[in-house]
């Protein structure tokens, strides 16, 4: 029997929920002797099992309409709490390290995100190799971003920005774009876009879904691969995503180009 169940819930897109359950896996090691529930979108469990699978039965995923009174809120503006952080784009990992403390707060634990490495996905399932016949440069994400944090977003500029990198370099996209190999068309998950992230050199796109796990230590050079850390190359709206020195914020696609250039990609 666990001494003790702590019970979480959202209602939020992937990109959140992968860093809910990337704290969530901390706190196992924090707690062996607890388990942990997270209740969530129906439509995003079978994509957020391959985050926890090694952690069954420690943790749970289920519909949150399944949810108890007692769950834990985990969304970020629970309670008005971003309001509290006015400067929160400026420095996202100190906002994401108190926004950990006030949830961990809340379910009676010490929170285990004390450092931007913290934030870093580090779960096993990443490491599953997902085979090509080539390797990649650059992992073009041109998803349309869901939760406004790209305003500007334009198809055809994003998918521009894809044709341009092509030109000198192997180049593979989410979704499809003219005779490019994508991710989409090959039916890979959230986690193996992870894992291929892995091969390439670059990482270049809009901040959504498919980018965080991406942000990975494989990528960023807190686990040596023998290769130098990925770069980062991430467009947003204000926000600057501050995990090392290999991650550059752009406005827009055409940003994106030129600083992707400018690394000499």
């Amino acid at each position: 029997m666990p001494e003790r169940i702590i019970h979480f819930y959202s209602h939020a897109k992937y990109g959140d929920n992968l860093e809910q359950l990337n704290y969530v896996r901390k706190l196992c090691y924090a707690y062996p002797n607890y388990e942990f529930v997270q209740y969530t979108n129906e439509d995003q469990l079978e994509q957020l099992q391959e985050v926890i699978e090694d952690l069954d039965p420690q943790v749970t995923l289920k519909f949150h309409g399944h949810k108890p009174d007692e769950a834990h809120h985990t969304w970020i503006g629970h309670e008005g709490f971003c309001r509290m952080w006015p400067g929160r784009n400026n420095d996202r990992v100190g906002f994401m390290i108190a926004w950990f403390q006030n949830l961990s707060k809340r379910a009676g634990v010490e929170s285990p995100i004390k450092c931007a490495q913290d934030l870093l996905f580090d779960y096993p399932a990443l490491t599953k190799p997902v085979v090509f016949q080539e390797n990649f440069d650059v992992l073009v994400i041109n998803s349309e971003p869901q939760s406004g944090q790209y305003r500007g977003f334009s198809r055809e500029g994003i998918d521009n920005l894809a044709r341009g990198l092509a030109q000198s370099n192997k180049v593979i996209t989410i979704e499809k774009v003219d005779d490019l190999p994508c991710t989409r068309a090959m039916g890979l998950s959230l986690t193996e876009i992870g894992s291929l992230s892995r091969q390439c050199r670059a990482v270049c796109g809009v901040s959504t879904g498919p980018m965080w796990p991406t942000f990975n230590v494989w990528n960023t050079g807190i686990e040596f691969t023998g290769m130098k850390p990925s770069d980062f190359v991430y467009i947003v709206d204000g926000e600057y995503i501050n995990y090392g020195d290999n991650f550059h914020k752009a406005d827009n696609d055409i940003q994106a180009y030129t600083i992707m250039k400018s690394l000499g990609y």
